[in-house]
Parts: C-alpha cells; structure tokens; sequence
C-alpha cells in the first residue's frame, strides 16, 4: 500500500503542517515511519485527516475537532476513524459509523424517527436539502445491498446536488479505496 509525506498531505488534504502535526501529537493519527525518520502516512489517515479540513472549514475550533475526533474513536467500538464521517451540524459534530449517529462531544445517540422507505436507491430532488440528504443515503444504503456501481453514482449525484457534503466525499473515497481502487480515492479526496 502507498505511503504519504507530510508534503504529500498538505497538498492533497489542505490542513496546514501545524494542525496535521497537532492531530499527530493528540494521537487522532499514527502515521508510520520512514528509514530517515520521516511520517508516513497511510490512506486511512488521509481520510481522518481531510475530515478534519472539512469540519475546520465549517469554522469550529482546533480544539475542539481534535477532541471530537478522539471521542468518536473511543465510541466507535473499535472501528479506525476513517471507518465513519463527521460532520458539522449547526454547533454540534455529528459522528456517523455503522448505521448509527451519534453526537462526538457528548457521545449522545441521535435516534431519527421521521419515517421513510427502509431502502434508498433513488435520490428526490424536492428540495435541496432533502436531494442532498437522499442522495447520501442512497449511496449509504447501496454499499451494503446493492451494486457498488450504484452506490458510487448515488454519492456522486449527492456531490453534484451539494459539493459541501463531505460525509458523501468520504464515503465515497473510502468505498473506491476498499475496492482497490485506490488512485481514483485519492482524486476523489484531493478534489475541493
């Protein structure tokens, strides 16, 4: 599997050295090291790494994503990190893994009782909101059950309908990476 520099990450993710350093230190990733002593960093840290760009854009505090990061680790039952997707919702951080949300900070399950079809696999466009949302979950629901044809072209309509959803971004990369795919992944999350 290849390897990532710290330059290599700073182009493809966009985080600044210091704040992939900080992340390094609080233990939110462990990149390998290389025969000068040098980071290397895997795949799946990319993806840890350009969650945390994505919840930095929406404006919260280093701290706090790096804590956040940690907490949904230690709640993810013992699943790595760039097995679910964060995401900023209003001030919370929502942490999504397996079927399950819940609040990073707090730990809190979110449970949903609105009632919809138990199986997604088209994406409305009723509203914008609501087509973005689908679309995400018509790719969520396609990567277990349904040809991953299908799941990529669900996530990929829910970036063309909202380019800001990241959790789509992610899973995606991550879903091309566990196919093998793994230069297409890493064009996938190198993309704004």
């Amino acid at each position: 599997m290849r390897a990532y520099t710290m330059r290599d990450v700073i182009q493809i993710v966009g985080l600044p050295r210091s704040a992939v350093m900080s992340l390094i230190v609080a233990g939110v990733v462990a990149p390998a090291r290389g025969d000068r002593g040098e980071y290397r960093f895997s795949f799946r840290d990319l993806v840890v790494l350009r969650t945390a760009q994505a919840l930095r854009q929406s404006n919260l505090s280093a701290g706090r994503i790096r804590r956040s990061l940690l907490r949904a680790q230690s709640l993810s039952a013992g699943y790595p990190a760039s097995a679910m997707s964060l995401r900023a919702e209003g001030g919370d951080i929502i942490a999504r893994a397996h079927g399950a949300e819940w609040e990073a900070d707090s730990g809190q399950l979110r449970l949903d009782f609105t009632e919809g079809p138990t199986e997604a696999t088209v994406v409305s466009r009723r509203g914008e909101h609501q087509g973005e949302r689908g679309g995400l979950c018509a790719g969520q629901g396609a990567g277990g059950t349904a040809p991953r044809r299908e799941a990529e072209r669900a996530y990929r309509q829910a970036i063309a309908l909202d380019p800001s959803l990241h959790a789509a971004w992610l899973d995606l990369s991550a879903m091309l990476c566990d196919q093998g795919k793994c230069e297409a992944a890493l064009n996938v999350l190198a993309e704004p």
